[in-house]
């Protein structure tokens, strides 16, 4: 079984799905009955995820208590992704918590008022929405940094270690 504690399916609507961007698209797979992937959307000829490639696991409804474990390798080296305009999947590659203040975002945008600047959303663990920080300068300060939807401080908000989350590039410096 390619993914250790997932129901196989033949039915490509209620089994285990991974996707991925890739080459200008979402490359989107379902667990078989044999314990392979099969393609359902994507480039065909890049049927390959890179190290460091950011994916959404979705499970069906009724593995909700099932184990899963993703082996592979675990990058040791600083990593450094570029902000493009738009949403960015990142995750955390690393064994233990971090806070979003602990990130370096060097070059993050900080709008004329917070809720304009870069964000981060976070999944929110129901499985429909996210949390938004905004990087931002709240009134009075000099610097910018984290901040929640209340503009209070978020730079202590914590990151579980390999949590995706999603950013999202508002500026264009």
């Amino acid at each position: 079984n390619a993914l250790p504690g997932a129901a196989l399916d033949a039915d490509a609507d209620t089994a285990a799905r991974v996707q991925f961007w890739q080459d200008g698209g979402y490359s989107v797979y379902y667990l078989n009955t044999t314990g392979g992937w099969t393609r359902i959307s994507g480039n065909a000829a890049a049927d390959k995820m890179e190290a460091g490639t950011g994916f959404w696991l979705t499970l069906p409804a009724r593995a909700a208590t099932e184990a899963v474990y993703l082996q592979g390798e675990l990058l040791t080296c600083v990593q450094s992704n570029a902000l493009d305009t738009g949403f960015g999947l990142f995750s955390l590659a690393c064994t233990t918590n971090c806070t979003l203040g602990g990130l370096d975002f060097s070059g993050a945008y900080a709008g004329a008022r917070p809720t304009l600047g870069d964000q981060v959303l976070i999944p929110d663990g129901t499985g429909a929405g996210y949390t938004a920080y905004y990087y931002g300068k709240k009134r009075g300060t000099a610097s910018a940094t984290w901040l929640d939807g209340g503009l209070n401080d978020a730079t202590g908000v914590a990151l579980p270690a390999g949590r995706a989350f999603w950013f999202k590039r508002v500026g264009t410096t």
